[in-house]
């Protein structure tokens, strides 16, 4: 059977008893674009791809790469101690309610796919 590959967005927001009592899921809230087989539900390709982290509601977003063994680089505008942090979500099957998870150098915690929306968009040249 031939694969079927398709652009999706993913958004995930962290498992509420990961936070703290006064956070809001929404401002650890991660989005990503990968490329993933249709039928398996699995990310494919050895590229690096396009991710925000944070709020778009309250401008509050720190875009970044995702590399295929899951170091998330913030860039050279962020901290040095907070430059790079890890995220398995390549590793997972990409579906609503799925967990992945996010780790720096001073928590880790689990996160869930809450919307996968294919973006055709992302193909056309």
């Amino acid at each position: 059977m031939e694969r079927q590959i398709v652009a999706v967005r993913v958004r995930m927001v962290p498992v509420p008893a990961d936070l703290a009592e006064d956070e809001n899921k929404l401002d650890h809230q991660v989005t990503v674009d990968l490329i993933i087989d249709r039928l398996t539900r699995e990310s494919v390709g050895r590229h690096m791809v396009f991710g925000i982290y944070g709020s778009p509601v309250r401008d509050d977003v720190a875009p970044f790469l995702l590399h295929p063994n899951g170091k998330v680089d913030f860039g050279n505008n962020a901290e040095p101690a907070e430059r790079f942090e890890k995220c398995n979500v390549r590793s997972r099957r990409i579906e609503v309610g799925e967990l992945a998870t996010w780790e720096n150098d001073f928590t880790d915690w689990s996160l869930r796919i809450i919307a996968v929306q294919e973006t055709p968009e992302l193909f056309r040249s």
